[in-house]
């Protein structure tokens, strides 16, 4: 009679413990949120994107997102030299101090390499602000 009881126990234990739970996890490790903070003219600029992605520079992370058609985005040179020109259809707007233009933090930290340099890896949190040079600490954690 107790060994009937120990495995019943032993199935009710095991259903609570499921594959399903543990892949939901390990998906969380190799993906990455994105979070785009745009002018309030343009909606679509301002929206929360999770993607799958392992490790590369953000200009992978943003052409892999871009081909999933999660995110517009236009960029020029190649490499280290890359430059987000815009996102979402928004791009630089005015000259100098006074212009606006769109300004990432990893994880808090404001970066100061260009996207084909800089490495992201899963479980990574990209914030993308549009922003004047004088307001891009706003884009960190405080």
């Amino acid at each position: 009679m107790k060994a009937k009881w120990i495995i019943a126990i032993l199935i009710v234990a095991s259903l609570h413990c499921s594959p399903g739970e543990q892949s939901q996890s390990a998906s969380g490790e190799n993906s990455i949120e994105i979070t785009l903070e745009g002018p309030s003219s343009a909606p679509e600029a301002n929206k929360v994107i999770e993607v799958d992605f392992e490790e590369g520079t953000v200009l992978d992370l943003l052409l892999k997102t871009s081909s999933q058609g999660l995110l517009k985005f236009k960029y020029s040179g190649v490499g280290e030299k890359a430059f987000v020109e815009s996102l979402q259809g928004v791009g630089p707007t005015g000259d100098g101090e006074s212009g606006k233009y769109w300004i990432y933090s990893i994880n808090g930290k404001l970066s100061n390499l260009g996207v084909g340099s800089q490495t992201i890896r899963g479980g990574d949190r990209l914030k993308w602000c549009y922003l004047s040079f004088a307001e891009r600490n706003n884009c960190a954690d405080k």
